[in-house]
């Protein structure tokens, strides 16, 4: 059963400034990143999920942002490993269809952390 709201809402575009952190209520400057959104995590070989609502409030929350006019950047992990899904050889490597938007940018990784190793940035 899906509990989560139908729509998602996300901040002002010019919220209110708070005292002590200057632009950091500035929208203009935020991206949505969307990180391992890729079909080859829907495969068996990593077991069952535990959340499965999580394509669809992926989904409602880029398309919102998408609405907004803001940043997107995706990130796709490319395995190095032959046999993993996610090698770029293989269907599972593929973001997933219901993505709405071509994002601004997208970050190819081959380590577990999109914020780790040495990821390839290219523009959508």
């Amino acid at each position: 059963m899906n509990t989560t709201p139908a729509s998602v809402e996300l901040p002002p575009r010019k919220a209110e400034r708070h005292p002590d952190h200057v632009d950091h209520a500035d929208t203009d400057r935020y991206a949505l990143v969307v990180v391992d959104v890729q079909a080859g995590f829907d495969a068996p070989w990593w077991g069952q999920r535990n959340n499965p609502d999580c394509d669809d409030n992926i989904e409602r929350l880029v398309t919102a942002w998408h609405q907004q006019e803001t940043p997107l950047v995706y990130v796709r992990h490319d395995s190095e490993e032959l046999d993993s899904p996610l090698h770029p050889d293989n269907p599972g490597n593929q973001l997933k269809p219901y993505l709405p938007a071509e994002p601004d940018l997208v970050v190819t990784k081959q380590v577990n952390s999109a914020f780790h190793g040495y990821p390839t940035c290219t523009p959508g």
